[in-house]
């Protein structure tokens, strides 16, 4: 077995083997494309990497800046968060079984110390976690003080009084425009 051939052995070396000459570097105006089209294509990613980052701050800046002023607003009952609700039932402002129809948190710090809510027929305030006063829709007289874009409003029955203050924006406008509609609409009953 020593003396037959091996793969290796069969292979004849290639004596005459040509190698391709190294290119001549282009001259004249294609000389610098080379490092130019390396400079546009770092550029390029640094671009596009910059942008990446300014887009991840504005939406990160836009996101808490909208989830600080959403407390404020007026919401349905469907939209205030549950910890808010949990909060009022442990209280006892809001029942086991009630669920506010509209929200309205005028706390300083937004954190639902502070507001008033609409359940079923009813407008109930509280301040500092503590329940101030609830007063029958249908049955009161509706006050608007200050501006239609920030009004104070206040629902008195003639035993009760519910004061609901509203920042610019907070939507108090469209509190007024529902609760006179609820008055009326019980007026003509």
């Amino acid at each position: 077995m020593a003396d037959e051939p091996t793969n290796i052995d069969l292979i004849e070396p290639i004596e005459n083997e040509v190698h391709p000459e190294p290119e001549d570097a282009p001259t004249g105006c294609f000389a610098l494309w080379g490092s130019i089209g390396m400079a546009a294509y770092a550029f390029l990613v640094l671009g596009m990497a910059c942008t990446g980052l300014v887009g991840l701050t504005s939406s990160s800046v836009m996101m808490l800046w909208n989830q600080r002023d959403k407390g404020a607003e007026l919401i349905s009952g469907a939209e205030a968060e549950s910890w808010r609700l949990s909060e009022l039932r442990g209280v006892g402002i809001l029942g086991a079984e009630d669920y506010p129809i509209i929200y309205h948190d005028h706390a300083p710090g937004i954190d639902g110390s502070a507001g008033c809510m609409v359940v079923d027929d009813t407008l109930i305030s509280w301040e500092e976690w503590t329940f101030v006063a609830k007063v029958s829709i249908s049955r009161s007289v509706l006050t608007q003080e200050g501006s239609e874009e920030a009004p104070t409003l206040t629902l008195s029955d003639g035993t009760a009084e519910v004061v609901c203050p509203f920042g610019e924006g907070e939507g108090g406008d469209r509190m007024v425009r529902m609760m006179r509609a609820e008055i009326r609409e019980a007026q003509e009953k």
